[in-house]
Order: C-alpha cells, then structure tokens, then sequence
C-alpha cells in the first residue's frame, strides 16, 4: 500500500513537472511575440520619422483643420477698431465687439472745431452703408424750443457705451449691421431754424476708418 502511493506520489510530481515546464516554454513563446510586435511597432515608427511624406500630410491636414477653425471664428467673432480726424470734427476712438450672445459698441465723444452755430433740432448719429443707403447703428435726435450750441450737442450725443445680448428685441447689431460695419460713418444733421422739418442746414458726413482685426 504505500508502495502504491509512493507511485502514484512521483506521477503526480512528474505531471504537475510537466505542466509547469510546458506553462513557461509558453510563457516564453509569448514573450518572443510580444518582443517582436514591439520591434516591429517600433521599425514602423522608426520609418514613419525617417520618410518625411506623411509628416508633410499630416501638417498639411493640420493646417488646413486650422485655417477651417479660425474663418469659423472670424464669422462669428469680430472686433473692430477706428477714429476719424479732419478740419471740424475729431473721434479719438471708436470700438466694435461682435459676438453671438453678446456684442458693444464704444465712441468717445466728438469733438466739433468747426463754425460755432447754434440749432434747434439735429439728428446725429452712426451709420452704416448698405447699397448706398445709410442705416442708423446709434442715433440721437430732437426738437428744441431753445437753440443749443452744436459743439455741445455734438459732444454729449456722440459718446456710446453700449451692449446688447443677442436675445434683445429691436436688435442694433442685426445681421446687416454686422456684415457692414467696415462701412461705417458718423453723421450730423442739425438745422439753425426753428421750423419743425428735416430740411437741415448743417450737414457733416465722416466715413470712418474702421479696421477688423
């Protein structure tokens, strides 16, 4: 009996030996392929550095996911910027900022160094130029019983602070607006009369530079 366990204590060494030997030989095995996927991923890189070709295509597909990207920004975001100087009326600044939820405009305040004369009613104002026609951006107009001195009305009713969400009803910044703000002009009308018409007298148009950046 313990002849027989004896025996059967060596098969089951020698069985569990085998299985051990065979689990390592394909242990190894593994190894050599896993050795060798890894050469050859690296041979491959190594050919992908060294042949400058796809290098050339991939920084040309990058260029141009770049140049898609940044004329997507330009349409939706805009900045601009201007001043206007002549003989009668001086702008220091002037800026633009068009974005979808949320767009400004600033002007500092004219300045009028031209005749000194006194009105009654006057409409000044930005505008735009669309198809030879000007529509109002900014605008201030009125009737006086009193005449005010233009250089004065000028100043006061030049200076713009604004900003508007672009959910606000009665949009400044509609799609024209935006599209043509490159054609900017500030305006004065203003009449030296007291009659109650748009026949003004005083007429001063300044096409402003204004540059997108």
């Amino acid at each position: 009996m313990a002849e027989t366990k004896k025996k059967t204590t060596k098969k089951n060494i020698k069985k569990t030996t085998t299985k051990t030997t065979k689990v390592k030989q394909e242990t190894k095995v593994e190894e050599v392929k896993q050795e060798s996927r890894i050469k050859k991923i690296g041979k491959k890189i190594k050919n992908f550095f060294n042949d400058p070709r796809p290098i050339i295509i991939v920084l040309l597909v990058l260029v141009c996911l770049f140049i898609v990207a940044f004329a997507n920004y330009k349409k939706k975001y805009k900045v601009y910027q201007g001043f206007y100087t002549s003989d009668i009326i001086n702008i220091r600044a002037i800026h633009a900022y068009i974005h979808p939820k949320v767009s400004s405009f600033y002007s500092s305040g004219a300045v009028y160094t031209g005749e000194a004369k006194k009105v009654y009613q006057y409409q000044i104002g930005y505008y735009y130029e669309v198809k030879n026609e000007y529509r109002f951006l900014k605008e201030s107009k009125d009737q006086l019983d009193n005449p005010i001195d233009l250089a004065d009305i000028i100043n006061r009713t030049s200076y713009i602070d604004y900003s508007e969400s672009q959910i606000a009803e009665n949009l400044v910044f509609t799609r024209d607006a935006k599209e043509n703000l490159g054609k900017l002009h500030f305006v004065v009308f203003a009449s030296t009369t007291k009659d109650k018409n748009d026949d003004y007298d005083v007429k001063i148009d300044c096409p402003i530079d204004f540059t997108e950046f």
